[in-house]
């Protein structure tokens, strides 16, 4: 039987058609905004309060993103920046809501909170840790189940797109995402909000930053709760479902030791009690493709929202964070930077993993992840050269305590790769590297810019399973371990063409490390899979207007990732990971905000992403369910084509004392494919947030709504194996069906904010 994609393929000269546009659009805007009557800017400058309420220019953006301050119309790469006053009235508050606003980047989570799957640039991934790193304050976060955490009191949020392993290292594969908290300052203020919307939502975030020890020490403090009620209800328990509570507190201390030498103490702890995520099986509805079974759905996956019905389960998390940063001017030309960090992760994940009401199998997972690392940065300055020096140290153990578990009253039923298993890994991982930035100004419009990172990583693991059920220890499994050193050099050329646009083009490597097949069932040779590696090629350009009302940001982008880490079909029959896969990813992007009248700003982006398979052949497909298992020219998974943004935000003073305020930010994804086989696909989503606000002098009342839409569609899907299938009616269906999870429905609200 034949099967074709239901989407066609659009070349990517289509998205460079768009990116021509954009273009046209933004310089015919600017010249009609240069032609306006510059009474009405002489008026907004009037108009102007303490609130900001009509501002006549975009504000300047500064990132970090490159380990120094620039403008982000200065930085030779694709960054999206999220300022401190976007994200608190776009209701940012998790890695969901940053893809929401940023063009190249979506997210999934397979497992609700347990799971984060972030998407950059089409190297998507479900196999090892993410390829996309989450800095806080420049501190990493290594594991999937800690990305998802709760984000209060922030300064600004950078997107960093492409390989970034220069400069940041392991796991940055696609790119990065920086959040950056908000600073200690040297006059007292403090700021309180409260919420309280549909579902029983309540929420409170409380700071407070003062100067101390005669203004020798500035701290902060900031705490936060928020909590909700389930948008949807567990049939079985009569409890709602997918409840959320979520916890944080932060303390930020700056000594100024002395004129040359500031230290900066930062501790934050995050707690999360989730309920269950609510995931449906969905029937396969194909003929009988293998041993008269049918074994995969066709077609676009249906969206579910009611007749969830499982054993509770939910997901648990504490985080704590330590970091000491110590910043040393040596002389105007010259300044020593020292980040000490430690970080300790715990969490439990709990799932009924038939998704129904009959008891037949349960999972509990356990993750214990601690981390200490330290970073030496030495970065100087003198006539046409400016350059980074710096030593990375990371050591990180964890435990994975995972048990998959059948009622043991079917466990004589279930075929071998379906039995209960209990495993129990320990893993150690050490990571050391060199890297280093050089930016040299060949003459007053050129610049050259290199990075490289010289890094050896060494892991080893300790592995244990067994069926929990007979308490039969699957050997052999013996402990593993190994080294491997990598050079990630990038190569950039910049040009001002003048005091409004700024060219660039850039190469530049990527390497994601490799890991283990800690399973009884393998060789020896394939108890290990080798780093896989990528080189990305960009040029991009960008435009600032002269007057600061309109900034145009473009960029194409071609990625050839080779050796790349997939699944695959072993000599004994074991599925495990391989360096089977070659792909292809390109696309373009672009960000244009405009200014048209004061206090209106307008926000329009989008990206296109071509990301298939050149080469990947998956034997396990044919053999297991009869399909193709050549995937060369598939898409692949959780990578949407399209994704694209439109934003405003308008503010007015009414008064001296008082202003309006509103904002609303609409994202569209287009379909993503659940598996590499490409039969089947959650639809395209469309998301709606606004908020509408009036301020009274320190006061900010405000109300809000997310999903307004009431957006149905399920956030993601994949093929998942279901004991149920092999045990419950109807009978034909394979081991493995489609799992799909339902999105937070339509909700709404009101906040009050209090600044002094």
């Amino acid at each position: 039987m034949q099967y074709e994609m239901h989407q066609s393929t659009q070349p990517i000269r289509g998205g460079c058609r768009l990116l021509a546009v954009a273009v046209a659009l933004a310089l015919s805007s600017w010249a009609l905004e240069a032609r306006a009557d510059q009474s009405n800017r002489d008026i907004a400058s009037e108009q102007e309060s303490e609130h900001g309420a009509r501002p006549a220019a975009l504000d300047e953006v500064v990132v970090t993103a490159r380990f120094r301050e620039e403008s982000l119309q200065d930085a030779p790469a694709a960054i999206s920046a999220l300022g401190a006053t976007q994200v608190e009235r776009a209701g940012v508050r998790n890695i969901d809501d940053i893809a929401t606003l940023t063009p190249g980047l979506t997210y999934v989570s397979l497992q609700g909170s347990n799971y984060a799957l972030p998407v950059m640039r089409g190297l998507s991934t479900n196999v090892g840790e993410s390829n996309v790193g989450l800095f806080l304050d420049g501190v990493y976060q290594g594991s999937r189940s800690g990305m998802d955490r709760m984000m209060t009191d922030v300064e600004r949020i950078e997107v960093i797109k492409g390989p970034q392993a220069a400069l940041y290292g392991r796991n940055t594969f696609g790119g990065a995402i920086n959040i950056i908290s908000k600073q200690p300052t040297n006059q007292p203020e403090g700021s309180l909000s409260l919420a309280y919307g549909s579902r029983n939502l309540s929420e409170g975030i409380a700071t407070f930053s003062t100067p101390v020890a005669n203004d020798q020490i500035h701290m902060r403090f900031g705490v936060a709760q928020r909590q909700r009620d389930g948008h949807y209800r567990n049939e079985l328990s009569g409890d709602d479902l997918d409840h959320r509570k979520d916890q944080s507190l932060s303390s930020f201390f700056r000594w100024y030791a002395s004129d040359n030498l500031v230290m900066d103490l930062r501790a934050s702890f995050d707690r999360a009690d989730h309920g269950d995520n609510p995931g449906y099986f969905v029937l396969n509805n194909s003929e009988p493709l293998f041993n008269g079974r049918s074994q995969i759905l066709l077609g676009e996956v249906p969206s579910r929202t009611s007749g969830f019905a499982v054993t509770p389960g939910g997901f648990e998390r504490d985080a704590d964070l330590f970091s000491l940063k110590a910043d040393w001017q040596v002389n105007d030309d010259l300044s020593f930077t020292s980040i000490t960090t430690y970080s300790d992760l715990e969490s439990e994940f709990r799932a009924d993993i038939d998704y129904g009401p009959t008891d037949i199998s349960y999972q509990t997972q356990n993750t214990d992840v601690d981390e200490i690392s330290q970073e030496f940065r030495l970065a100087g300055q003198g006539g046409d050269l400016s350059w980074i020096g710096g030593l990375f140290y990371l050591r990180s153990n964890q435990r994975t305590l995972d048990q998959d578990l059948a009622n043991e009253a079917y466990e004589p039923l279930l075929p071998a790769s379906l039995k209960s298993t209990l495993i129990d890994n320990r893993e150690k991982h050490q990571n050391i590297a060199l890297f280093g930035s050089l930016s040299w100004q060949l003459a007053d419009d050129w610049t050259l810019d290199l990075a490289g990172r010289v890094f050896r990583e060494k892991r080893s693991i300790d592995p244990f399973q067994s069926n929990p059920i007979t308490g039969q220890v699957l050997d052999p499994n013996p402990p593993l371990e190994m080294s491997e050193t990598f050079i990630t050099p990038s190569l950039g050329l910049r040009r001002r063409l003048n005091d409004q646009w700024m060219g660039y083009a850039s190469i530049s490597r990527g390497v994601k490390s490799g890991g283990f097949n800690a399973m009884a069932n393998v060789t020896a040779d394939e108890r290990t899979f080798d780093a896989e590696k990528s080189i990305n090629y960009e040029i991009g350009a960008k435009f600032n207007s002269l007057d600061g009302r309109i900034t145009f940001n473009t960029a194409l982008f071609h990625i050839d990732w080779e050796d790349q880490i997939v699944r695959a079909l072993g000599v004994q029959n074991a599925t495990l990971n391989a360096n089977a896969g070659k792909t292809t990813s390109q696309g373009a992007e672009f960000d244009l905000r405009v200014m048209p009248l004061p206090g209106l700003a307008l926000g329009a982006s989008y990206a296109y992403t071509d990301a298939t398979f050149d080469e990947y052949v998956f034997e396990a497909l044919r053999l297991s369910f009869g399909l193709e298992s050549d995937l060369a020219g598939k898409e692949l998974q959780y990578v949407s084509r399209h994704v694209g943004t439109l934003s405003f935000d308008y503010q007015k003073a009414l008064s001296a004392d008082t202003a309006f305020y509103m904002r609303g930010d609409w994202g569209y994804r287009s379909r993503q494919y659940g598996s590499t086989t490409n039969l089947f696909w959650v639809g395209s989503r469309s998301l709606l947030n606004m908020a509408l606000g009036y301020q009274i002098r320190n006061y900010d009342l405000e109300f809000w709504g997310r999903n307004l839409l009431n957006d149905k569609t399920p956030t993601v899907s994949i093929s998942s194996r279901d004991r149920g299938s092999l045990i419950l009616p109807p009978a034909g269906q394979g081991a493995f069906k489609t799992l799909a999870f339902a999105p937070e429905l339509r909700s709404y609200g009101v906040r009050l904010r209090v600044k002094f």
